[in-house]
């Protein structure tokens, strides 16, 4: 007969229970490297956003003034991150409506290898 006071767990009770919680806490660190690289890629993309579109604003301006064809490389280090940014225009004509085509390339490193880019297109309305 087993007695009332001898209430204990066994070893393989402790050993499952280990075992659950330390699987529970792996995960529980594997989603907190992911939300980190999420909120890094989010602050580059944010970034990249207001570098492209102070570089449209700044193509604008001066296509306003030089109808002249606008291609511009720049590098520039914001918040120790390096952006690339590389813009290109060309004249086009929608509905007899002469326009300028507008392309802007964002790019900065996410890794050794590996580099990330922002692409945005738009089109500039010129005066003739």
């Amino acid at each position: 007969m087993i007695s009332r006071s001898n209430k204990a767990f066994s070893l393989f009770e402790v050993i499952v229970a280990v075992a659950i919680l330390s699987t529970a806490l792996v995960f529980v660190f594997r989603s907190f490297a992911t939300v980190l690289t999420a909120v890094k890629l989010g602050r580059n993309l944010t970034l990249a956003c207001w570098l492209a579109e102070e570089k449209i604003w700044d193509v604008s301006l001066k296509v306003k003034k030089d109808d002249s064809a606008f291609n511009a490389n720049d590098r520039q280090v914001i918040q120790g991150i390096e952006f690339d940014s590389s813009l290109s225009s060309e004249d086009s004509q929608i509905n007899s409506v002469p326009l300028k085509t507008l392309k802007c390339v964002i790019s900065w490193p996410r890794s050794s290898d590996k580099k990330d880019n922002l692409t945005l297109f738009t089109y500039l309305a010129t005066e003739k």
